[in-house]
């Protein structure tokens, strides 16, 4: 009746049932030794699921407790850190988990991601880079690459890594608002110009993306830039509500420049 109990808390959380799993977990625990850490490592996910990643951290502890061995353990443990903003001790649980398992990508990636929210861009870039070269493919990990390398005052690479990135998956909407962000600041407006038209001819409509034409418009040097690149998305857009709000922004936009003097 006991593995019974273990297996349907198994079940009820793979089914998406977490309370009802960590209940039946609970019961299966109450009676028995989790004698290789699953019932506690389960019901770590479950209360991970639910958004109490304390008793997660407490439960996947136990699991690593019984069974130390096991880099799925150690890797979803440092996922419960990083969600509470324990960062040094996600790295440290990723990086145990990657010793343990050189293949576990996942942990290599996720701990790509949290030197980069501690600001440790030098140690961020290196597993990108690493990422990257074995999957060209992993457009996330080139994105965060490109970032990386934006912010170690590498420009020029980094708008290449997000030109490269859009080529490999044209729908990756970040890429686009980061790359004409790039591009503006670093001055290059008119280059800019061609990736807010790229993305028009890639179907993307978000309205992070939106405000990107919006910074195009801010930094055309005259009325007849504006005017010209107002014309160009009208003869690339065939969706007319979504041309109507870029039309109603734009317009917008160029009332704002009239007002401060930017127009020329």
């Amino acid at each position: 009746m006991s593995d019974n109990e273990l297996k349907k808390g198994i079940q009820l959380y793979l089914q998406g049932d977490a309370e009802m799993a960590i209940e039946m977990l609970d019961r299966y625990l109450k009676n028995n030794d989790d004698i290789n850490g699953q019932a506690h490592y389960y019901k770590g996910l479950a209360y991970y699921d639910i958004g109490e990643f304390a008793e997660a951290i407490e439960s996947l502890q136990k699991a690593i407790k019984i069974n130390p061995l096991y880099s799925q353990y150690h890797y979803r443990l440092g996922i419960a850190y990083s969600r509470m903003f324990q960062h040094y001790e996600a790295i440290k649980s990723l990086e145990e988990a990657i010793k343990l398992n050189r293949r576990n990508n996942r942990a290599r990636f996720l701990l790509g991601t949290v030197f980069f929210e501690i600001g440790e861009m030098d140690r961020a870039i290196e597993i990108f880079k690493s990422i990257t070269a074995t999957n060209p493919l992993h457009s996330t990990a080139k994105y965060y690459y490109a970032l990386c390398c934006y912010y170690l005052g590498k420009g020029d690479e980094a708008i290449e890594l997000l030109k490269s990135l859009i080529n490999i998956n044209p729908q990756f909407i970040d890429a686009y608002v980061k790359l004409v962000d790039i591009l503006i600041k670093e001055g290059k407006v008119e280059e800019a110009k061609k990736v807010v038209l790229s993305g028009i001819e890639n179907g993307i409509k978000s309205l992070e993306y939106l405000k990107r034409y919006s910074d195009y418009l801010i930094n055309c040097k005259s009325k007849k830039d504006e005017e010209e690149f107002i014309e160009e998305i009208k003869r690339r857009l065939d969706d007319r509500e979504f041309l109507n709000k870029i039309i109603e922004v734009l317009n917008d936009t160029k009332k704002i420049k009239e007002e401060v003097g930017y127009a020329s």
